[in-house]
């Protein structure tokens, strides 16, 4: 169930069929990351987490104990590459120009891209597992040349990608912002 925070709209969420999606592009970059279905006992260890927590049967409530996670995640960035599967925490880099910090919750991944500068990729665990893991993508500089799901509340499903190494270019327009009935949005608060 993975929601994204976009540095300009609202919070969204992914679709709930696996998928292949562009978090971020720019010239000579890109950051991809595939979802995964749920498994039989991630949908259990939500149920008894739930059940747990809030003494409530998740069978008397509308609980969503199944849809996708987060599974692994592609970065290429000034002919380097890196790929991260986020349930074995098998990370595969060049460590001279990714690196790589071990935080309290995940990790950060931080690199100086040649155009952009500093782009740091935080992957965050969490104890909920209907949460499970979180991204959050952070800019030294923010480009009007970048677009992707981390920038702009675009329809997921128009920016599916076929395979998690495909860093070919993706034209993304205005169209492609507009949500449609399968697109999931979450207002902001105005506290």
């Amino acid at each position: 169930m993975p929601h994204i925070y976009p540095i300009i709209g609202d919070c969204f969420e992914l679709p709930s069929q696996p998928g292949v999606f562009r978090m971020l592009q720019g010239e000579d970059l890109c950051i991809n990351t595939s979802t995964r279905k749920v498994t039989s006992s991630e949908s259990r260890e939500i149920d008894n987490y739930f059940e747990k927590l809030m003494q409530i049967n998740p069978k008397d409530v509308s609980l969503v104990s199944d849809g996708v996670f987060y599974d692994e995640i592609f970065i290429y960035s000034d002919h380097k590459t890196l790929h991260y599967n986020m349930e074995d925490m098998i990370i595969n880099y060049d460590s001279k120009y990714f690196q790589k910090n071990i935080v309290k919750n995940g990790l950060d991944i931080k690199f100086r891209h040649s155009k952009y500068g500093i782009i740091t990729l935080s992957i965050k665990y969490y104890k909920n597992p209907q949460i499970k893991y979180g991204l959050q993508l952070m800019l030294e500089d923010m480009s009007d040349e970048l677009s992707g799901l981390f920038i702009y509340q675009y329809n997921p499903k128009m920016i599916d990608l076929d395979k998690l190494h495909d860093c070919s270019r993706r034209t993304l327009t205005y169209q492609h912002m507009k949500p449609n009935s399968d697109y999931v949005t979450f207002q902001k608060s105005k506290l």
